[in-house]
This record gives structure tokens, sequence and C-alpha cells, in this order.
């Protein structure tokens, strides 16, 4: 977990602008341009912009993936474990998605647990979905469907080990 820790931090030095919804755009830092040689050939120039072209491109790709890497942490992190339940119930509905009762459902089952330890506790419905909405893990018209990043941080979650039953309320 250090050394991916110490890559992101590499990587995150070099982020000069984050951009798009849920600051899903990223663009990093170009590296110094290379001098050449007085008489270097054509052929010589061609290959060494091919090559910083492809290291521009492998940084990019890295720094994306350390971002999702990190956005996924982030949201696992901070999602209680009944709207993780709730991707699942989502991604195992496919494409009809859940009406809103049947998402409630989920809410409900979290103020219950959260009440049996501080009975005052309190988490509107609207923000109970606006974070999974905000992450960009779920999309709300006349039903809930859970979003292409929703299914990769599940895939995520499985890849590391990772369940919502780990996860408090």
């Amino acid at each position: 977990m250090g050394l991916i820790r110490h890559q992101i931090a590499d990587v995150i030095g070099k982020i000069t602008r984050v951009s798009g919804p849920g600051g899903t755009g990223i663009d990093v830092a170009q590296q110094q341009a290379a001098e050449f040689p007085e008489g270097a050939t054509t052929e010589a120039l061609t290959a060494a912009i091919s090559e910083a072209e492809a290291e521009v491109e492998r940084q990019q790709q890295s720094a994306a993936y350390y971002y999702l890497y990190w956005q996924f942490e982030n949201a696992y992190r901070l999602a209680y474990g009944t709207q993780l339940a709730l991707l699942t119930a989502l991604l195992n509905a496919g494409a009809d998605g859940l009406e809103h009762p049947q998402v409630e459902l989920f809410h409900k089952r979290h103020l219950e647990q959260a009440q049996k330890v501080k009975p005052e506790y309190q988490y509107p419905f609207a923000s109970y979905i606006g974070f999974l909405s905000n992450y960009q893990l779920l999309t709300i018209d006349a039903r809930y469907r859970i979003t292409d990043s929703g299914r990769a941080l599940l895939n995520w979650m499985s890849l590391q080990g990772l369940s919502w039953t780990l996860k408090a309320w």
C-alpha cells in the first residue's frame, strides 16, 4: 500500500488542473522539451518525438488510473454500508433499476441501524442519495439506476476484497 501511495503522491504533484463533473477530468504537467544536437536527422527527431508522446500518454494514463483509484477509495471510505448495498441491488436490477419505494428501504434501514447507536440521528433521504449521485454512482429519473462508475466501484471493491458488509449501516 505504501508503494501505491508514493506513486499516487508523485502523480498528484504533476496534476495541473481537475475539471469535469465530479472532477472526472485531469490535465498533467508536460515534461520539458528535449534538446536535439545540431545535424540530427528527421528520422531521429521523429523517433524522439514519438517516444516523448508515448511517455506523455503513459503519464496521463497513470495519472488517470491513480486519480480513479483515489476516487474509488474515497467513495468507499465515505459511503455507508447501506449505500453500497443499494448500488449492489441496482447492479442486480439491471437496466430496469429500482423504483423510489425500493430505494427508500435502504435509507430506512440506514436510519434504523444508526439510531440504535444514536437515537437522535437524522440523515435526510436527499443527502443519502445525493452522496451517490454526486459521485456519479447512480442516476435518477423515474427510476434509480447504477452508472458505469457505480459498476466500476463495485468491481474495484471486489478486486480489493472489500464488501458493503464490512461497513457501518
